[in-house]
Order: C-alpha cells, then structure tokens, then sequence
C-alpha cells in the first residue's frame, strides 16, 4: 500500500536522477577515445571534457568510461538516455580516478538524467557514476546525477548544486551558497563525513531519504531541508544512527501537501529531536534548532505566520519562533505595519518582498528572490537568524537596515546588496577578538552609510573599532576614505552618557586606514541621557550627533 502511494507521490514531482554502481571490468579491453566507433564492451579513457563528451556520445555499449586526468566540464557532459542509446548505456559505468579532478564549472551539466527518454520502460537505465578521485562544482555548475559511490572528495561552492551520492564513504564538503540535495529513488548512505557549512543547503527530497548511518558524520552548520509525507502514518526522509553537530538548521517541509498532507508537523518535530539526541528547544544556541514550515502568499498570512503560542517537546514556544515561513507570492509591508519575530523567511527566485515608507520588518531570511526596502522602511536581523542573501538585496536611500540581537547579514556569493540608505552593523568583542555582524562574498553597491555600533558596550565592549572599521572597507573592496563621495561610507557610532563622553568623542585626530581622520567625521554620537553643555563651550565637530525621543 505504501509502495503504491509513493509511486503516486514521486509521479507528481519531477526529478533528475543518476543511478550509479560499479560493474567489474574484468579482462575487458582498454582504449583512448578515437575517431572510429571502439567494440562492444570497451573501457574508455579520456583526458579532456571534450573526449568525455565524445565517449559519452558513442553508439555502442561502452563498459566504463575513465577520467586519468584533471580537468573542467562547461558544456553537456551527461550519459544520453534517449531511443538511440538507452540500450548500449544501460550498464555504463563512469569513474573519476584516484589523483584526478574533475571540476564541473559554470554551464557544465555531469552525470545522468531520468528520465530524458519518454519511452515506455520496462527497466530504466542504469549509467553510473564512482568517484575515487575529485569532484569541484563550482558557482554555476550542476552535477544531476547521485553517485553510487564517492570514495574521495566532493566539494560543492557556492552556486554550485549536486546531488547526493547513493553512498558515501569520503567527504563531501558543501560551501556557502551551494546546494547538495537527494535524488528520486534510493537511498542516501553516509558512512564518511558530510559538511554542510554556513549558508549551505542540504535537502531530502523526491521520497530519498539521508540515512546517516553509525560511521557517518554529518557536520551542519548550514540548513537540512528535510521532507515530510504522509502514508498510514507521518514520515520523514531522515535517519540518524551516526554522528549529527553544528550550529544550523534543520527546516521540517511537506513534500506534497495536497495529496500527502502531514497531520501532526509537531510530533516529526520531537521525533527530529530524539534521532539529534535533543532533550529541549532553544536553551542551547550552539544546537541545531529544528523548524517546521509554512506557506504565505500574502502579509496577512506573514503576519500570521509571525503570532500564536503551542506546546512542542514539553516547551513553550511562544511567537513561532521554531517557523519557517516560504513566500510564494509577492508581498508588500505597508505604513503601520511592524512585522517581527523569530521566523526565517524563505523568499524564492521571482518572488519579491517590498517593506514600504513606514513598514518594519524584523525576521530572519533567505533571500534567492528580491527584497526592497524603501526610503522609510526598516529591516532587521532578529535574535538567533540572520539575513543570507543569494539574489537581490535593495537598501534605497533613506531606508534603514541593521543586524541585530546575533543576527549577521550575510552577502554570499551571488547576492547584490544595493545599499543607497543606512546600514547599521552591530559589533561585539569576544574572547579578545572584536567581531562584526556582516559578511560579503557577492557585490555590494550604492552611495549610503554603514555604521558600527556596539551592540553590547557593557557586556562586551569593542577593543578597537577602527580596526573594525577597516575590516569592513575590505569587505567593501574601499581603499581610501571619504575621497569620494559615490562611495559607501563607513562610520563609528559612540553611546555617551554625559558631557565629559560627549566632548571627547569628539575631539582628537586618529589614523584609519592609512588616512588621518581629523574632526571625528566618521564618528556618529548617540546621547543617552539629558545632557547640558556647559557655559562657554564651543562644539564644533564634523561628526552627526543623534538625540534620541525622550
């Protein structure tokens, strides 16, 4: 019955796969790829994408195709299922040889596709692929196949996407901004180490579950997108008997929530705990926190999604801050509106989130879509999530955003971060070391300010923040400060408390950067308490002084 079910289940979702396994070469001859068509059962080797896509591409049934050398993939490199070669590739086996690289680069395509041949199966192929050496997937590049086996190193950059191996007994390492996600059919097997960073994604999907069996350790620092379903009983595609550590997210989803809607997301929720040997929620930030997910097409299902009070695991979570919330539609924050929370957001590719002249919205997110914030408009980290932007980020002039309560603002590789408005970046020192909640590995344009703020002056105070300061020029890609205007400027912001602060924050000249800094014109000051200036005192500074209501 459930067999029955899941094969109604995967026909509605739509997959590429690659079958692999290894099939023993025996005493089956050996050649170099060459212009005439080799016999029947020949092992072919290539040193060149261009001979692997020729080998690929034979109207014979090849054994197995051996990768000697290092080399980069950016066109079609996949085995053709179509009428003319679902007979001959239908045992083809591809191996990276140990030594050996294979980098798949952007536009390059490796591996298997199911099914690309519409015919009536009676069996589907079964090309394979085994990696004994390396495999790179860089921004742009895709492996759509699943190996059977990696017995090497799978490194997956950001933009890069692969999928997961059907066993893995070496490493696979998945970067900021790359994406490793299961394929149709089978099983996912780790017995080595996979390593999901921050700003990664690893995803169970199309019914194939990740099985981290009792040699396996999976190291999650970035998100797990798991996937429920519902047959007799509510599952998950997940299963632990290994090693699980980290500081990320595992994000609970229904795969098919029309025909397989989950009944108690709450209960998968506790059963994710136990398989991370969790015994609370929330007490431990250096745990892996567990989400489910939820869908809004509109604000007020946002704001909805942003309220409400349950019961999980024993615990209290008040504010849904256990929610993942998937935008499907495009959504505006109006005047008045003050949107905050501890969900994380998800907003997709074509989809775009505007936070208008007097709109607040405070939350995690994920950004692969657009999000606009302008003049007038407030966007905020919230305690425990960050901003990870992967598409469009549009700060307009007059138009505030600011990392706060732990939450950094992440730029990664393929984000644009437009800042033309206000960014306030909050700093703390820990264990000596001064830190900042930003970080940038995509572009980031525009003519507005980012001000450094200590978000914590009496718990843990900044050591020294124009080191900070310069720090943040070199993310910016700055050399030289305030020559020129169309520039991003960078600035300090000091919290004083009476005169005797306030006069010294500006006064004194500094060196940032290389540059004398005279008049404190980088320095932003902040009274926090009624405050006189005394008779006879001249203030005269080029720095931006800030009284705040009350």
């Amino acid at each position: 019955m459930k067999s029955d079910i899941l094969k109604k289940a995967l026909a509605l979702l739509t997959a590429a796969v690659l079958l692999v396994g290894l099939v023993p070469m025996g005493a089956l001859p050996a050649l170099r790829v060459a212009a005439e068509e080799p016999p029947e059962g020949a092992v072919i080797h290539v040193t060149s994408a261009e001979a692997l896509a020729a080998a690929l591409d034979m109207t014979e049934s090849v054994a197995e195709i051996v990768i000697d050398e290092s080399f980069t993939v950016t066109g079609d490199c996949t085995i053709n299922f179509d009428p003319d070669h679902i007979d001959y590739y239908r045992e083809t086996v591809v191996t990276v040889s140990e030594g050996a690289t294979l980098t798949v680069g952007e536009g390059g395509m490796f591996g298997s596709f199911w099914p690309s041949y519409e015919g009536d199966w009676q069996t589907p192929p079964n090309g394979r692929v085994i990696n004994n050496g390396a495999v790179i997937v860089e921004n742009g590049g895709l492996i759509g196949a699943g190996f059977d086996t990696n017995n090497g190193e799978i490194t997956v950059k950001a933009g890069g996407e692969a999928v997961c191996c059907n066993e893995n007994n070496g490493t696979v390492t998945v970067e900021a901004g790359g994406a490793y996600n299961t394929t149709q059919g089978g099983r996912a097997v780790n017995h080595g180490l996979i390593d999901i960073k921050e700003g990664a994604v690893m995803t169970s999907r199309f019914g194939t579950p990740v099985v981290n069996e009792e040699d396996g350790v999976i190291r999650l620092d970035g998100t797990f997108y798991c996937g429920c379903l519902h047959f007799d009983e509510d599952v998950m595609l997940f299963e632990n008997y290994g090693e699980v550590s980290g500081r990320g997210s595992v994000i609970l989803y229904e795969l098919d929530h029309e025909n397989m809607p989950v009944s108690d997301m709450d209960a998968l929720i506790e059963k994710m705990m136990r398989l991370l040997g969790q015994e609370t929620r929330f007490d431990n930030w250096e745990d892996i926190n567990i989400f489910r997910q939820v869908v809004a097409s509109n604000c007020e299902e946002l704001a909805a999604a942003l309220t409400g009070e349950r019961v999980v695991a024993g615990e209290l979570v008040e504010g849904d801050r256990d929610t993942f919330v998937r935008i499907t539609g495009n959504i505006e924050v109006t005047d008045g509106q003050d949107l905050h929370g501890m969900v994380m957001l998800l907003v997709p590719e074509d989809v775009k989130i505007t936070v208008a002249d007097g709109g607040s919205l405070s939350c995690g997110i994920r950004n692969e879509g657009t999000v606009e914030v302008l003049q007038g408009g407030k966007l905020s980290t919230s305690m425990g999530h960050q901003i990870e932007n992967n598409g469009a980020l549009l700060i307009r002039e007059g138009a505030e955003l600011k990392s706060q309560m732990g939450g950094e603002v992440f730029n990664l590789e393929n984000g644009e971060l437009v800042l033309d408005g206000t960014f306030y970046c909050g700093c703390y020192g820990l264990d000596g070391n001064d830190v900042f909640w930003f970080d940038n590995s995509g572009t980031v344009t525009g003519g507005g300010s980012a001000i450094l703020y200590e978000a914590a002056p009496d718990e843990m105070p900044v050591n020294d923040m124009d080191a900070l300061i310069e720090r943040f020029m070199r993310l910016l890609g700055l050399e030289k400060r305030f020559d020129n205007w169309e520039d991003i400027d960078v600035y300090r912001q000091l919290c004083v408390f009476n005169y005797e602060e306030f006069a010294a924050a500006l006064t004194g000249e500094r060196v940032v950067a290389g540059e004398p800094v005279p008049g404190d014109m980088d320095t932003i000051v902040v009274i926090m308490q009624d405050m006189e200036i005394p008779e006879n005192a001249i203030v005269d500074t080029m720095a931006k002084i800030i009284v705040p209501e009350g």
